[in-house]
């Protein structure tokens, strides 16, 4: 394996069906090359001139010795090992070894290997053809036929017999006749014979494109492209081979079709030679006197036309480009220094009128199409210089002369615009005249004129408008373009005249110098069309309609191809292959064939209109180039290479995936569109998914770039339009993986997640473990104090009664002391018994509190004769309270109702609890004494020496507000209102 070629001398180049390139050497021989890979693979097979492939992927090469050898190549497994061990391990034989029952030397140079029709050749003066079995490695014989002209085609370089895919058939050169094959049978289903002129240069057939038309060199500097559906022979441009003298200079190997249709001519010593089909659909002819002054083109049979100047007339045959002149001024004695005024049609006999005058001479000349002169014609005129006539025929073989004065100031007597008849070629004239037009009215010269279906004649002068004559009524109809009228003409300047193809009698396409019109035969109202609605130019030279009925437009900015709808499909330019942009007057003909010519500025033009409705196909694109942080990435074989960027392990046309650092998220791809034959038209639009929403415009610019991408996984697409405006929507693509940073990788983000939720978990546990200590904490708080401290009192209290009853008889004080120790160790135990209470967190909810306040009122109810009724609403009885909230609310509820039993002297005490919104109501009102509540001497109520004060400072220390309403001898009402918090917000 090497990676450079073996020698620079390449004889023949062949793909293969796998993408291979097989490559013939002068001096190394036969050279395989993988575009994958960009190695080459030199066989060490020298001697070889010819390359084919067969339905299994056979290689067939031709020896020194001309005979057909087989290269075999194993089935591909797809990886690199294989690629590069099948690339060594060939096995090469005979082609009468491979396949059996092939004759061992009557393989000729120029055989036919088809993938499904087998292998055909001239065997002598027969061409024979066999069948191939791949799978038993057999040749069966099927057909032979004879051949004319065997001995005279053993010159021929290239197999005389070409495979038509399209039309499923072979075709075979046989010198002056193409033949079509049945290539089942052999037996011949069509001829096509060759001019006599092409014949004596035709050497052989070299290719057949896709569109089924055959390729042949000529002997000198000529290609011949036959189209068999239309039996048309088409000479090819001689540009870019004019340096070829013979033949034996030129084809080295066969030619070569790419994707866009474009065919690649090698030649040996004189380089490339590429015929660019779709730009030279337009052929053309240079020539000097087809210039601005053109006059019209006419039309004969054969493919011929005929075209004027001032000093001679000349037929061109457009098939061989060959010109005959018909009539010069030489001869009929006329010296070219002195202006002759010439003009020429075809009569109604298919015969040429020459009609001219000098000086105050007039001649009239018919001659034939190969320019003799048949006769002189009689001139029964006598206006001189100062009248211009144009002869024309109708389709009735009738002649017709315009007559028009160029100074009607200076004929007043004369008529401005007169149509001659005449009915025979001898016979008299008879003058129509038009006489209604304003004094001093300009009618100018005769344009175009057309004969519509009705027999109509329609006049077009460049100053007068448009005329419409009526042979049966001898009728005129003028049209004019009027300043206050605005759906009249556009202008009066007339240059082309056309029919609607769809509706021939209601409308009439009529071209100005300033615009296109479509005139309304019934009411002569004209639909305007100018650059405004998309025309290249305003100024329409000439009109044909093809057989799509679309118009061919020729104007001062190219070629336009027009609906009759009133869209402008498409316009061509000199770089779509016209010779100028820029077209003349009156030089545009369609030939009966459906050829159109029109004259220009730079020749002759003529194309057919169908080359450019096959349906063109898509070019493909590349991504060719990448660029990262504006520095461009190599491809580079060795491992090993020194790139402090980044490093292509194969050529950025075969990558599939690319893989950049979060460090290089600068990029910038490459593309182009394999479309060659007119670059600067191709257009691209292309998406980064996963970045962009929709697809971006690029035009004509052939690069994207995209800068701080963030780290993900991109797909990278791209469409191309060719020259023809055909998108490729069979995208090239390539996927594109930005790398985070470690601390932003998957693994990361993973470990970081775990430690966060770790840490959660744990505070969480921590939070609970401690809310569970604090519950056991104030469980345990509570059991001691009622345990240790409420037993002890308890015993006080007991020995405080015993005392008390054993010394009640003989000692007061020790009396008064012990009902007092006796006192507060009970208050005592109820202070200590709501502390236990007010802990314990099970009592946390508001049905408890409730609970513990009734208990309360059933206490002091057997012992005061008051009656205390307690009411709430349902639902507080959920509600959670902490255990400050929970002391404070009940402390302040047993303070108020204490009060109001022991100083009041209250019958009945009301107390009830309920819900405002967020907060919550405690009102406790009694119908005791009351008292002045701003008296400053007012004496203090107290329970345990907690006065009113003390309730306050309670009822603040929970965020509560204490209400007290008290007049003397009607009562008291506390209200005592707190805001209700979730319990954990009140957590000690």
């Amino acid at each position: 394996m090497t990676p450079s070629l073996p020698h620079n001398d390449v004889k023949v180049i062949h793909v293969d069906s796998r993408g291979w390139i097989w490559l013939i050497t002068a001096d190394r021989g036969l050279c395989l090359f993988d575009p994958s890979t960009e190695r080459f693979y030199p066989l060490q097979i020298s001697g070889y001139s010819a390359i084919l492939e067969d339905a299994w992927q056979n290689i067939w090469v031709n020896d020194p010795a001309g005979r057909w050898m087989v290269i075999s190549i194993p089935d591909l497994a797809g990886t690199d090992r294989d690629l590069e061990a099948i690339h060594t391990s060939f096995v090469i034989r005979p082609a009468s070894e491979v396949f059996r029952g092939l004759p061992p030397d009557g393989l000729n140079l120029n055989i036919l290997l088809s993938k499904k029709y087998g292998v055909s050749w001239i065997m002598g003066d027969t061409l024979v053809s066999y069948a191939l079995n791949y799978r038993e490695g057999t040749a069966r014989f099927r057909w032979a036929r004879p051949v004319r002209h065997a001995e005279a085609m053993k010159h021929f370089r290239h197999a005389p017999v070409l495979e038509d895919t399209l039309r499923k058939v072979i075709w075979l050169f046989d010198l002056d006749q193409i033949e079509m094959l049945n290539p089942q049978t052999g037996q011949s289903h069509r001829t096509i014979r060759l001019p006599r002129s092409v014949v004596q240069e035709f050497i052989s057939p070299a290719m057949i494109d896709r569109q089924g038309r055959l390729y042949a060199p000529g002997v000198i500097q000529h290609f011949y492209q036959v189209d068999p559906d239309r039996e048309r022979i088409t000479l090819l441009r001689k540009s870019g081979i004019e340096a070829f003298s013979t033949y034996w200079k030129m084809l080295c190997s066969s030619p070569y079709e790419d994707h866009n249709g474009n065919i690649w001519f090698p030649t040996s010593g004189y380089g490339l030679y590429q015929y660019r089909s779709r730009v030279e659909r337009f052929q053309y002819l240079g020539d000097q006197h087809i210039g601005p002054s053109s006059p019209p083109l006419y039309a004969l049979t054969g493919n011929k036309i005929v075209k004027n100047d001032i000093t001679r007339t000349e037929i061109l045959d457009l098939n061989t480009r060959k010109l005959t002149e018909v009539w010069k001024a030489d001869s009929y004695h006329l010296t070219n220094n002195i202006r002759i005024e010439r003009f020429s049609c075809l009569s109604g006999d298919g015969q040429i009128w020459q009609l001219f005058h000098q000086k105050e001479k007039m001649f009239w000349y018919e001659c034939d199409t190969l320019g003799r002169t048949i006769r002189q014609l009689s001139w029964p005129f006598s206006f001189g210089r100062l009248i211009q006539y144009r002869p024309f025929a109708t389709s009735d073989k009738k002649t017709w002369l315009v007559n028009c004065a160029e100074v009607p100031n200076l004929l007043k007597d004369l008529p401005h615009l007169t149509l001659y008849q005449r009915q025979s070629a001898n016979g008299p004239w008879t003058p129509h005249v038009f006489d209604r037009h304003p004094q001093g009215f300009l009618f100018g010269k005769l344009q175009v004129w057309m004969e519509s279906a009705d027999h109509a004649i329609w006049l077009g002068m460049s100053d007068g408008g448009l005329f419409r004559f009526e042979p049966q009524s001898k009728r005129w109809t003028h049209f004019l373009h009027l300043e206050n009228n605005p759906r009249s003409l556009t202008g009066n300047r007339i240059l082309s005249l056309a029919k609607d193809p769809h509706q021939p009698d209601r409308y009439l396409w009529v071209g100005t110098y300033s615009g296109l019109n479509r005139l309304n035969l019934e009411n002569g109202d004209c639909d305007h069309f100018t650059t405004r609605e998309g025309l290249p130019d305003n100024v329409i030279y000439g009109i044909l309609c093809d057989d799509h009925d679309n118009f061919w437009l020729s104007t001062n900015q190219g070629l336009c191809i027009f609906s009759p709808s009133g869209k402008c499909l498409r316009t061509f330019v000199q770089e779509d292959g016209l010779q100028h942009n820029e077209f003349n007057k009156g030089a545009y003909v369609r030939m009966p064939d459906g050829r159109m010519v029109f004259g220009g500025v730079g020749g002759l033009t003529w194309f057919d209109p169908e080359d450019f409705y096959q349906s063109a196909g898509p070019s493909p694109v590349v991504i060719n180039g990448l660029r990262i942080i504006n520095r461009r990435v190599e491809f580079s074989r060795a491992p090993n290479t020194d790139s402090t960027l980044f490093r292509l392990e194969r050529p950025v046309e075969y990558l599939q995936e690319i893989t950049l650092d979060h460090t290089q998220r600068m990029i910038t791809f490459e593309f182009a569109c394999l479309d060659l034959t007119h670059p600067a038209k191709n257009r691209f639009r292309y998406r980064l998914v996963g970045f962009d929403r929709d697809w971006v415009d690029a035009g004509d610019l052939h690069e994207a770039t995209y800068t701080n991408l963030s780290p993900r996984h991109y797909t990278f697409t791209v469409q191309g339009r060719n020259a023809d405006q055909v998108w490729n929507l069979d995208a090239a693509t390539i996927r594109l993986n930005i790398l985070p940073p470690w601390w932003a990788t998957w693994w990361f983000r993973t470990l970081a997640i775990g430690a966060l939720i770790s840490l959660i978990y744990s505070a969480v546990r921590y939070r609970i473990k401690e809310k569970e200590k604090r519950h056991l904490l104030r469980n345990r708080i509570s059991k001691d104090l009622h345990d240790e401290i409420g037993s002890t009192l308890s015993s006080i209290a007991i020995f405080s009664a015993v005392a008390k009853k054993k010394i009640r008889e003989n000692d007061q004080v020790a009396v008064d002391m012990l009902d007092r120790i006796g006192d507060s160790s009970t208050q005592v135990m109820e202070s200590i018994n709501d502390i236990v209470w007010a802990i314990k967190s099970d009592n946390d909810r508001m049905e408890h509190v409730i609970r513990r306040m009734r208990a309360y009122i059933s206490e002091h109810q057997d012992i005061h004769t008051c009656v205390i009724d307690l009411t709430h609403d349902q639902e507080i009885i959920h509600l959670e309270m902490n255990m400050v909230q929970r002391r404070n609310v009940y402390m302040v509820f047993k303070e108020a109702v204490n009060n109001a039993l022991k100083y009041a002297q209250s019958k009945h005490i009301s107390i009830h609890i309920k819900a405002l919104g967020r907060q919550i109501q405690m009102r406790i009102q009694d119908d005791g004494v009351g008292f002045d509540t701003g008296h400053s001497s007012q004496k203090k109520l107290s329970l345990g020496g907690n006065g009113l004060e003390n309730m306050r400072i309670r009822a603040r220390e929970v965020g509560g507000q204490l209400e007290i309403h008290s007049i003397s001898g009607e009562g008291t009402t506390v209200v005592y209102t707190w805001e209700i918090s979730g319990k954990n917000n009140m957590e000690f």
